[in-house]
């Protein structure tokens, strides 16, 4: 579409919650957000839920809090993955042969020069409208059920996500742990995938806390 990209959560979520009262008018619904867009979840329960604690059962899957998307504390986050990915990429070339490692070196330059299209540009101008809405999203206190699922505990010490702000705004938050070397960039492939599908399974089986 050819429409400009929407520019509040609110708004994004008013937008959400149209589609999904079309498709089922009634609660309860079952709301699931992933990184950035967990914030987008977050409102979007709250429209939906109406007040009501019983209506929507929150899935937040590594979701930061807000404020992690602040321009010096993502550009640190962003800084991080590039010298992890740099330092890949290293250690791939270094096992390749010469022909190989010269291949790779004029691909790179090739993708540096090309001209994205028109369907790469609309999403990048969507991505930067999303992340300009997120970073001015103030969340609200929210009374229903919200079921966190962290990447692993290690991730949840040394990252900068601020995944326990949440505990302010959320009493009947649920914290639930990934395996061990699980990240945000991962946590829903491979076999980690697999691990979460469980939790969220338990989850289904247990009580609210």
């Amino acid at each position: 579409t050819s429409a400009p990209p929407i520019e509040s959560v609110d708004a994004l979520a008013k937008y959400f919650a149209e589609q999904i009262r079309t498709f089922q008018p009634r609660a309860p619904w079952i709301i699931a957000g992933y990184c950035m867009g967990g914030t987008v979840a977050y409102e979007l329960a709250q429209q939906l839920s109406g007040g009501r604690s019983d209506a929507v059962v929150l899935l937040f899957f590594g979701v930061p809090y807000p404020s992690f998307f602040g321009p010096a504390s993502l550009f640190r986050h962003q800084l991080g993955n590039r010298a992890k990915g740099w330092r890949q990429r290293l250690r791939l070339l270094l096992a390749q042969s010469g022909r190989e490692r010269m291949d790779y070196v004029k691909w790179r330059i090739a993708l540096i020069h090309q001209t994205p299209d028109e369907a790469t540009q609309r999403r990048s101008r969507l991505e930067a409208a999303t992340l300009n809405a997120v970073r001015a999203y103030a969340p609200r206190p929210f009374g229903g059920r919200v079921c966190h699922f962290i990447p692993c505990q290690t991730w949840a010490r040394r990252s900068r996500a601020r995944t326990e702000r949440w505990r302010a705004l959320v009493p009947r938050i649920e914290a639930y742990y990934g395996p061990e070397g699980a990240t945000a960039d991962d946590m829903l492939l491979g076999a980690h995938a697999d691990a979460f599908a469980q939790l969220y399974l338990a989850t289904r089986a247990r009580p609210a806390a």
